[in-house]
């Protein structure tokens, strides 16, 4: 059975959501990247933000993430742990962003790194 259509389909889909995700109004910030006070979790949400579309961008774009490979996972680690404490439009925005990087990680080889060869 050829699976190819079916993951054209659902790298297609996957894309569909990165363009709503892209188009959803980046969640307001009070404070500068890199600064303390604009920390959820731990986390600096403006830094993490650039490093998550990088890895979008270079994924859909060009269908790899070769420069971006170790960023995926802690990029998603950072996000799960930052999520839960953000609410409104920030929830959603980070967390669609989790969603989409999840969906990344699991369709380039999910936990041990190298892609799926089903």
């Amino acid at each position: 059975m050829n699976d190819a259509p079916q993951q054209v389909n659902e790298r297609d889909e996957l894309k569909a959501r990165w363009v709503r995700w892209e188009a959803l109004p980046y969640p307001k910030a009070q404070y500068p990247p890199g600064s303390e006070q604009g920390e959820v979790a731990g986390i600096d949400l403006a830094l993490l933000d650039g490093d998550v579309a990088a890895i979008f961008h270079e994924y859909f774009t060009s269908g790899t993430n070769t420069e971006f490979e170790g960023m995926k996972k802690p990029a998603a680690e950072a996000l799960r742990r930052a999520v839960p404490s953000l609410d409104g439009p920030a929830r959603t925005y980070y967390g669609e962003a989790l969603a989409i990087l999840e969906a990344i990680i699991g369709r380039s080889g999910g936990e041990n790194g190298s892609p799926r060869t089903t």
